[in-house]
């Protein structure tokens, strides 16, 4: 299986330096996310000749990616929407994503920890490592784009390079920036 991981393109949260962790205050792409989506979906098209399948995040930001990159393939590509590839939920959402690092940061158990309605690591990375294991059995030997956000594939990392989550979780290794995409030979 190919498995490729791809980050939306820029959105309007992006600009901001805001976190957006659902659509209840939608973050559309920009123009410069969708020129950066089309971009590096021509690269992409020049490594893998078809995608057999799209799964994305449900929020905005990663419909509309999905959408674009089906578009430039100019193929029907079924596109399905997993909520377990939504953004991570820090319980500060619409404010700085620095505020969370900082008290991430000085908690006892970065993994466990959770903020006001928000979601540990380890719940994400468990639902990650569901998605994983569902998508290898479904496809063994198909050409698969994920596209969700940054902190998804930074835990999907973890499950594919390392075959668990490691102490300490360190959100600013393995950076994708917006639109970027990652391949993952399985």
């Amino acid at each position: 299986m190919t498995l490729i991981f791809m980050r939306h393109g820029q959105a309007d949260h992006n600009i901001n330096f805001r976190l957006n962790e659902s659509d209840h205050i939608a973050s559309n792409l920009t123009d410069n996310g969708k020129g950066e989506v089309l971009k590096n979906a021509k690269a992409l098209k020049e490594t893998i000749k078809a995608i057999d399948v799209i799964y994305c995040s449900s929020i905005l930001r990663c419909r509309q990616t999905a959408k674009i990159v089906e578009k430039y393939f100019d193929a029907k590509i079924p596109i399905k929407t997993d909520k377990r590839l939504n953004e991570l939920r820090t319980g500060f959402d619409n404010r700085m994503p620095l505020v969370w690092l900082i008290r991430l940061f000085f908690s006892r158990n970065r993994l466990n920890k959770k903020f006001k309605a928000g979601q540990s690591i380890t719940e994400v990375s468990n639902g990650i490592g569901e998605f994983y294991k569902e998508i290898i059995k479904k496809h063994p030997n198909g050409n698969i784009l994920v596209i969700s956000h940054l902190y998804i594939f930074q835990i999907f990392c973890h499950h594919l390079y390392h075959k668990k989550l490691l102490l300490p979780w360190r959100p600013n290794t393995m950076r994708l920036k917006t639109a970027q995409w990652h391949l993952f030979r399985t």
